[in-house]
């Protein structure tokens, strides 16, 4: 379902990940924590424990086929011709949020990735998320309140 978020198009979807792909990886990152759990991005004004730049010895291997799928469902439906244009899924990591974690404010846009490359589509998956979770703020500095929850 693609929406319009602040005139900028927000592509919203469930993936169906079955229950032992998940744990899998659940299990995972719940050890890859216990390891590292002291570890903060340097560079990030927020208390999160993420595997962007390091610690991350995730395999992620059995989503790609789903990110994949995803993708193409959405460059299908926007008439987005794959045959004339590349994309590649290959900066997958982790944000693991406990009891008084936060993120901080922040865009995506334009983000570098390799020479000649950049960032155009960006994902957040959820592999775990109940109703007391916080929603996702997305804020838009053209309007007054500044937020829209998803």
């Amino acid at each position: 379902m693609l929406q319009n978020l602040f005139t900028i198009p927000l592509w919203k979807t469930s993936l169906n990940v079955d229950g032992e792909t998940k744990q899998k990886i659940l299990n995972q990152i719940k050890l890859n924590y216990k390891n590292h759990k002291d570890y903060h991005q340097p560079d990030w004004d927020c208390v999160i424990h993420s595997t962007m730049s390091e610690n991350n010895n995730i395999d992620y291997s059995s989503l790609l086929p789903l990110y994949k799928k995803e993708y193409e469902g959405f460059a299908s439906q926007q008439n987005l011709d794959l045959n004339f244009h590349n994309y590649s899924i290959d900066s997958i990591w982790y944000n693991y949020y406990i009891k008084h974690s936060n993120q901080e404010s922040h865009n995506h846009l334009g983000f570098f990735v390799k020479e000649n490359e950049f960032n155009f589509f960006s994902g957040v998956h959820f592999l775990k998320l109940n109703q007391n979770h916080p929603k996702i703020v997305f804020y838009n500095t053209n309007t007054c309140p500044p937020y829209e929850y998803i």
